[in-house]
């Protein structure tokens, strides 16, 4: 047996359980850390990362349906 594997395997499955709850327990107390503005920030922040990752998808997407190879 690959105990690395199931180990990985494992927290993979596991991590979600603890850091969610953990996350929206500390809700109020990063929302004052931060402030309005800081929330504002995070939030363009991740709509960069997500915009960045979904033109990578449609760019793999229309490579692979056009089989253009580089």
């Amino acid at each position: 047996m690959d105990y690395i594997k199931i180990t990985t395997g494992l927290f993979v499955i596991l991590n979600p359980f603890v850091l969610i709850p953990v996350f929206l327990s500390l809700a109020g107390q990063i929302e004052r850390l931060l402030g309005h503005n800081g929330l504002k920030v995070l939030g363009r922040i991740m709509g960069i990362i997500l915009l960045a990752v979904s033109v990578d998808f449609l760019i793999f997407g229309i490579r692979q349906a056009f089989d253009l190879t580089s």
